[in-house]
Parts: structure tokens; C-alpha cells; sequence
């Protein structure tokens, strides 16, 4: 269990969801879902491009004595005693007592964590896990907003939706954001370390092995016409559901957010086209969208919610691919710079040379093997290409360019010249490419 260091408030909560819920100052419900809080109207934000560390976290424990049903843990100020239009670091983490669980799963939880946040008046709450980005409206100040009401409308929404919770204690660290060093700790020491884990353990099947996927329609208040494909080696592109997580979901609550999607008759397994999957996207995308290849960024890609850890985008010229994480704000081989890149790329459509992804992708053996996987891959920016080398194969870890060296299509011509890509002369799909 994650450890903060020195408590500064601690309070207990009532148990009963239904008191959890009364007295206050905002309202609770689906409702509210999807609203945006702009710079005028907002009291103050946590997480965002602003800020170097930001979580949610849920995590589940086997001690079930030591818990306690309702005790709420606050490290740092609390929201009526923090400095207005200011930006916060902020780390949130649910615990649940792992005995009352059955097969629920953690990743499962902070998917649903993330819409119990939006469905709350006056909180914008974008994005999941570290990349979160939370607005607070200025009318829920003059209403008295405290952390604990956070607390009571996020464990009263949380056991309405699945009763079968047991304890649940939930844990704040509010922190600066200029000098965010406890927060920092804990999302690179404890938060990536338990993600990484999952992943590992979810990256253990493969697509060839089950004979169904699922969609994901968690994202439909902001991008009606898209749906991620979840599947063993695709994770949802917001990093957090993966297809154990959505099987599991389809369960308990069936066609509430995911639906089942038989695979059908493999059309091309080199680019992972299935008949179901045709079928299906097209039914759940307001038929926008009638064939999604599972395994490309080029052909038939598919679309993307907001929420994806990374960007793929084609670099024209070179006919290649670079990657950039979603908070990466620094110029690219495009020669615009990557926050004007993610405002042009429309995530509701499909977009042949440009695919959300989760990180999770980087890491799988179908990686884009469609288009060549790592072979096709020449920029990265440099945080992410530190975060993920150890998944890059050996062969192009020197071979692939960052902004530090890479601004430019020209000059990335030059450093693919010279590090002698394999972009030069190797062959994918029967197709032998030249460097122009």
C-alpha cells in the first residue's frame, strides 16, 4: 500500500452510501457528464499540462482488519485554503478491501473512477491515472467545497455501483505545483510500478487465444462516433482498460459502457481485420466508421477518445511515424510543435497516418505490425523515449531521433542517413521502401 508520510486531516466518513450522498453543496449525476470549466469560470485545477505529477490510483488489499470503512486521509491544504486560479499536483488513491471483490480489478475501477468524477456539478475531470486534469468552479467555492465532499460523492457514486464493496478508504496528497517532489515520488516510485505490473500481467494473452473482443463507449460525452477496440494486445487507448478488464465489466453491467464483439472471420491478420469487429465498429460509431485495422496507423486506423497515452503521427516526407506523449508540448520532425498537432488531429474520425494509443502498445508484439512495428518508427520525444527504451528493440535504440537532436523533416533525413535506419532497406508486407 502507498505511503504519503505526514497526515495533516483525517476524518470518517459515514458507511451508507445514501448518507455519503446528502448535504451537499453540488449535485450528483450522469447529467453533468462532459461539461468543460474555462479559465474565467475555474476556482482552481489539479493536474493538466501544467503540472508534473498528477494520479488516480485504486488498489486493492488483502488486510481487510486494518481497514477502515469511510476514513478519508487529507496531506496538504484543503480547498478552501488554496490560492485561486492556482495549479495543484495531486495524487488520489481508493483503497478497497480485496475479500469482498470477486473479480472486479483494479484497472476496471479507475476507468469508472474517472466518469464518477464528471458526473459531479461544477468538476471538470478529464482524463485517467497520471494523466488527469481536474477543474474545480468557482461557484462551488462560494458553496463551501471541501475535500470531504469530494470524498462522499466519489465512495457514495462507488458502492451504489457495485454494492458488493466492502471497506473503502480513499487517500489526498495536494501538493505545489512548482516544487512537487512528494507527489513526483510517489507517482514515479509507486504509482507506475503497480501499472506496470498490470500491464505485464494483462500482456501475458494474445488476440490469436480468445474468440471475442470489446468495445468501449466510456468516452461517448465527448466523442459520440468513436469506440476503442479492446482486446488482449490492444488496450483501450487511455492506458487503463485492458480485455480482462472489460470482459469482467461486460458481466457485471452488460451494454452499460462495453459491449461484445465476436470476431468473426479473420480478413488479414498481418494488420488484425476481423469481420465481427467491422460489424461492431460500425453499429457503436453512428455507422462514421466501417472498417478499423487493429494493427495499423496507416490503413483503416482506429479513432481515438481524448484520453490516449500517446500519439502516433506520420511524418509525410519520410513516410515514417513519430510518437509523442500526450502532455508533450516541444516541437516535432512536423515543424509545429506537438501542442498544435493534438488540436488538428480529430480524434472522432478515422485519420490514416494518426492513432491514439495506450503506452501499453509499445511494449506488444503486434505493435503496428501492419506498418513495419518499431521499424517504421524514427522521432520520439525524448520523456517518453527515456520512459519506454527498455521496450525499444536494441537495434534502433540509437537509430531513433528525439527533439533534442530532431526539429526538422530535413534534418531527419540526415540523422536516419546516418544512423542507417533500417527505414532505408528493409522490407514489411512484401514492400521494400527507399529513403527519398
Amino acid at each position: 500500500m502507498v505511503e504519503f508520510g505526514k497526515l495533516n486531516k483525517a476524518l470518517k466518513l459515514p458507511p451508507d452510501p445514501k448518507e455519503l450522498l446528502e448535504d451537499l453543496p453540488f449535485h450528483v449525476g450522469e447529467q453533468w457528464a462532459g461539461k468543460r470549466i474555462r479559465n474565467n469560470d475555474m476556482y482552481v485545477e489539479f493536474g493538466g499540462p501544467k503540472v508534473k505529477a498528477a494520479a488516480e490510483l485504486i488498489e486493492f488489499s488483502e488486510e481487510d482488519k486494518t481497514l477502515e470503512d469511510g476514513k478519508l486521509e487529507l496531506w496538504g491544504p484543503d480547498f478552501d485554503e488554496i490560492d485561486e486560479g492556482f495549479s495543484y499536483s495531486f495524487i488520489e488513491i481508493i483503497t478497497l478491501s480485496s475479500s469482498t471483490l470477486d473479480i472486479i480489478t483494479p484497472g476496471l475501477l479507475e476507468g469508472i473512477i474517472s466518469h464518477l468524477h464528471d458526473f459531479i456539478e461544477g468538476i471538470m475531470h478529464l482524463n485517467m491515472r497520471n494523466l488527469i486534469w481536474i477543474r474545480i468552479h468557482k461557484s462551488l467555492a462560494k458553496r463551501g467545497i471541501k475535500i470531504e465532499h469530494l470524498a462522499r460523492a466519489l465512495m457514495g457514486q462507488l458502492k451504489n455501483a457495485f454494492p458488493q464493496i466492502g471497506k473503502v478508504e480513499i487517500k489526498f496528497l495536494i501538493d505545489s505545483a512548482q516544487n512537487p517532489n512528494k507527489t513526483l515520488r510517489i507517482l514515479n516510485d509507486d504509482c507506475f510500478y503497480i501499472w506496470e505490473q498490470r500491464r505485464l500481467e494483462a500482456l501475458k494473452l494474445n488476440d490469436d487465444e480468445v474468440d471475442k473482443f470489446y468495445g468501449c463507449t466510456g468516452c461517448k460525452y465527448y466523442c459520440p462516433n468513436h469506440a476503442c477496440i479492446v482486446t488482449p494486445n490492444n488496450y483501450g487507448t487511455c492506458g487503463v482498460i485492458n480485455w480482462k478488464d472489460a470482459n469482467i465489466s461486460f458481466k457485471l453491467k452488460p451494454k452499460e459502457i462495453f459491449f461484445e464483439i465476436p470476431k468473426g472471420e479473420t480478413l488479414d491478420n498481418l494488420y488484425g481485420s476481423y469481420t465481427g469487429v467491422n460489424a461492431k465498429i460500425s453499429e457503436f460509431t453512428n455507422k462514421t466508421v466501417k472498417k478499423v485495422n487493429l494493427y495499423s496507423a496507416f490503413k483503416d486506423p482506429q479513432t481515438s477518445c481524448r484520453y490516449f497515452e500517446a500519439l502516433l503521427f506520420q511524418i509525410p516526407e519520410i513516410d515514417a511515424l513519430g510518437i509523442a506523449d500526450y502532455y508533450y508540448k516541444g516541437e516535432t520532425p512536423l515543424e509545429i510543435n506537438f501542442s498544435t498537432v493534438n488540436k488538428i488531429y480529430n480524434r472522432n474520425i478515422q485519420s490514416p497516418g494518426y492513432r491514439g494509443i495506450a503506452l501499453t502498445a509499445l511494449k506488444d508484439k503486434k505493435f503496428m505490425q501492419g506498418d513495419g512495428g518499431w521499424k517504421r518508427i524514427v522521432w520520439i520525444n525524448k520523456n517518453l523515449k527515456d520512459r519506454v527504451e527498455k521496450w525499444i528493440p536494441d537495434r534502433l535504440k540509437d537509430k531513433i531521433a528525439t527533439e533534442e537532436k530532431v526539429i526538422s523533416a530535413k534534418k531527419l533525413v540526415e540523422f536516419i542517413n546516418k544512423q542507417d535506419h533500417p527505414l532505408k532497406k528493409e522490407t514489411w508486407n512484401g514492400t521494400t521502401w527507399i529513403l527519398k
